[in-house]
């Protein structure tokens, strides 16, 4: 763990005096109300207990377990954690409903309900007892691949191992907030141990430094510390920072820009995947529009879209082998970016530019052009080549990736690829490389590879055929957001899809804190290159909650994701385009009203608007038996009284049919 303590050692000794005198009596209230706790809640009593002691929901008078830490009389005990739905308990009871429910706020059915706080019980001891014990490098604080579901609740896991040390070595600071502004700077966040054994580090290295410090005073201490950096980032931001506009066009950008990752679900043709566009749009033109195509082409590069359906895989999605023809017209295969990873790239490679002086820029389009320049004066597979040994060989294909080429004196290995971006560092770098040892030690490697060579051979090339090109007008790239838009996301196998991105797709982590190995690695160019998430990226989900495959996604990505609900009647100003826009909103309104009067529906089945734009090129009939009978036929299917219930909805919607013999019955 790299730790840096020089700005909190910085505010701490010129401001010691009069913190230490505040932050001495909050460690007395703590110690006061942490000895009580004790009495009450002893941690061999969590091992035992029944779930209405457990459970928020019931009122004060319960005095539950939940209710005390959270609202009660321990609200206050090192660290608040009030804030979020009841659901970040795990379960939870439903007064309303008279019911328990998960913490993805569903109901738990009777039968499940004893095995699932069985679980969640153990979870929850198992997470604080190791703690305590400080056994980061167990499972349970595997950032990646924990399956406590109590890993991801940090406030409430902070409270209770500072509630339950002998000796104060936490501090009561949840440190999965401010992690990149305040927290990362100070001391690195390890994917094994996450912020349990950040914030254990963290105490431990300020008590070494300064021995009066223990986690007891921390807490406060800490917390004032994050105040006031906060306070001077904002003061120092000059950046434009999107989160703060309030004058954009739709009401859900914000929630996007704060998020980082939203899906929006609810009913179908609710216009979801068209809301996803316009955000995006909105967001791209800094609250000037929100018509998709209105925006450049350039301007639409960043933008993505992509549909998930069940044969959808990590090779379409991250990266995969695909065939592929050889110059010489045998098949081979070669890796290739899927389309998440290809967008990524142009997000980082905008990030990375934004950061770079005009010169610099300057200089690599120069040798981008110097690179074209020569590629577009030799004939592949003809112009011949010769490394400093003397072995003769040919460019036979090349890219803005890959240099392919030739070795016919080479009986083993006979073609080879090259890295474009080998050759540009090299050029850019200025250097002379005269043999494959300056290579080798230009990019930090104990041994060369058998690239080497053939790279030396193409660099010596382009700079003995360079020209003199004129400078290039180039102006510093300003950082752009990115929006990438998954379509029925559920519909995919989430796990097989994003892989190890699972960590990485975290709004936490994002940047080079959520760096992870791809699976196909070792066929990169530099076997040692991580993935990452830039900060300027955004995503977007959409889901139908009728649809079937929504029980089945994944419970990791739903913490990773800011879920709206978008209702049938909310984007009814749709219709709005319409000639007979009073009458198809009228109609809808109807429908959907007697469709929530049906026992067994919901408003998840409601009719949206986007249903009805199909008016444009059909009729009230035709869009009534063409589209929404068959849909409503399969939600009634198999119901009591299913062909009376379709004849209320005909009614409902005023179809000019209603009771001709394809219902049955008269009106």
């Amino acid at each position: 763990m790299g730790a840096n303590l020089t700005q909190f050692t910085q505010w701490y000794e010129q401001n010691q005096k009069e913190l230490l005198a505040q932050a001495e009596q909050d460690k007395e209230k703590n110690k006061r109300l942490g000895a009580k706790f004790l009495i009450d809640w002893p941690l061999e009593r969590l091992k035992s207990l029944a779930l209405d002691e457990y459970v928020t929901g019931k009122g004060p008078q319960n005095k539950s377990f939940c209710y005390e830490i959270e609202s009660g009389k321990y609200r206050d005990l090192y660290l608040g954690i009030r804030g979020g739905t009841a659901g970040k308990f795990g379960i939870y009871w439903s007064k309303k409903h008279n019911a328990y429910y998960d913490q993805n706020n569903k109901v738990i059915a009777e039968n499940e309900l004893d095995q699932q706080f069985f679980r969640l019980k153990a979870d929850l001891v198992a997470i604080v007892t190791k703690g305590l014990n400080a056994d980061f490098s167990d499972p349970v604080f595997q950032s990646r691949q924990s399956t406590n579901s109590f890993f991801g609740r940090s406030a409430m896991v902070t409270k209770l191992l500072c509630a339950y040390s002998t000796t104060p070595v936490f501090s009561g600071i949840n440190l999965n907030k401010d992690q990149k502004t305040v927290w990362g700077p100070m001391l690195s966040l390890e994917a094994q141990g996450g912020v349990y054994k950040q914030n254990y580090e963290l105490t431990r290295l300020i008590s070494e430094k300064y021995p009066q410090l223990d986690g007891a005073l921390l807490s406060s201490l800490l917390w004032w510390y994050r105040n006031a950096s906060l306070d001077v980032n904002e003061q120092e931001k000059e950046v434009v920072n999107l989160k703060a506009k309030t004058d954009f066009k739709n009401k859900y950008t914000s929630a996007l820009l704060t998020s980082k990752n939203i899906i929006f679900h609810g009913a179908p043709g609710t216009g979801k995947s068209y809301l996803a566009k316009e955000i995006a749009t909105d967001i791209i033109s800094a609250g000037q529009f929100t018509d998709y195509t209105q925006l450049t082409a350039e301007q639409k590069q960043q933008i993505e879209f992509v549909q998930f359906h069940p044969s959808y895989d990590y090779t379409d999605f991250v990266e995969g082998l695909r065939p592929r023809t050889n110059a010489d017209g045998s098949m081979g295969f070669e890796l290739q970016d899927g389309i998440f990873k290809k967008f990524v790239g142009r997000a980082q490679k905008n990030l990375i530019n934004s950061k770079k002086s005009k010169s610099a820029i300057e200089k690599e389009v120069s040798v981008q052009e110097m690179i074209t320049d020569y590629f577009a004066n030799i004939e592949l597979g003809v112009d011949e080549l010769t490394t400093t040994r003397g072995t003769k060989f040919y460019i036979t294909d090349a890219d803005e990736n890959h240099i392919n080429v030739s070795i016919p004196e080479n009986a083993i290995a006979d073609k080879l690829s090259l890295s474009v971006d080998t050759i540009k560092q090299m050029l850019t770098s200025g250097r002379k490389f005269k043999q494959v040892t300056d290579i080798t030690r230009f990019f930090g490697k104990l041994n060369g590879t058998q690239s080497y060579s053939y790279d030396l051979a193409i660099f010596k090339a382009i700079k003995a055929t360079q020209t003199s090109l004129a400078k290039p007008t180039v102006q510093p790239e300003k950082l752009k957001p990115y929006i990438f838009i998954i379509d029925e996301i559920n519909r995919g196998e989430i796990a097989k899809i994003f892989g190890e991105l699972f960590f990485s797709i975290d709004p936490g982590y994002r940047g080079p804190a959520g760096e992870v190995t791809t699976q196909y690695a070792s066929l990169h160019d530099d076997h040692e290159e991580k993935f990452f998430i830039p900060e300027n990226v955004y995503i977007v989900g959409t889901m139908n909650d009728i649809d079937r495959s929504v029980d089945t996604f994944d419970f990791a990505m739903r913490r990773r994701f800011r879920f709206i609900e978008i209702k049938a009647g909310e984007r009814i100003g749709m219709l709005d385009s319409l000639e007979n826009a009073a009458e198809a909103k009228q109609r809808m309104n109807a429908l959907n009203n007697a469709i929530a009067m049906v026992e067994e529906l919901n408003e998840n089945y409601q009719i949206g608007a986007a249903y009805f734009l199909k008016l444009k090129t059909l009729t009230f009939d035709q869009l009534w038996t063409d589209y929404l009978e068959p849909l409503l036929q399969d939600y009634i299917h198999g119901m009591q009284d299913e062909t009376k219930i379709m004849v209320r909805l005909a009614q409902a919607y005023d179809h000019s049919k209603v009771g001709s013999t394809d219902h049955g019955i008269e009106n």
